[in-house]
């Protein structure tokens, strides 16, 4: 509920979010930090609009609703965001789209 943004929830707003993997590096920022603390470290992983694998390009700008801005890097081993890669792919959303990361995006 602290992360709740009423985009996130608003059917007609399309999104696409980057779900970290569990990982010990997770839970050590997690653990012991204010319910603020994890809503700005949640909210980095969620920018406008649909973004399918596929229309990911080297160097596209992606933005979150904070306005912070993501940058994609694609080469044969990674599509990634901000150093994390995807390691999950294209799981369609209601509004949107999830992809599964293998780090924290910061």
């Amino acid at each position: 509920e602290s992360v709740s943004n009423p985009a996130f929830t608003n059917n007609s707003v399309s999104l696409t979010a980057f779900l970290p993997v569990d990982s010990p590096v997770l839970d050590a920022l997690l653990v012991g930090s204010s319910p603020s603390d994890v809503a700005d470290i949640l909210r980095r992983h969620v920018v406008r609009g649909t973004w399918f694998t596929s229309g990911l390009i080297d160097g596209d700008r992606l933005f979150t609703f904070d306005d912070q801005v993501l940058t994609v890097r694609r080469d044969a081993d990674c599509v990634g965001i901000n150093g994390a890669c995807i390691a999950v792919r294209d799981i369609t959303l209601t509004n949107g789209v999830l992809h599964v990361v293998d780090n924290l995006i910061l």
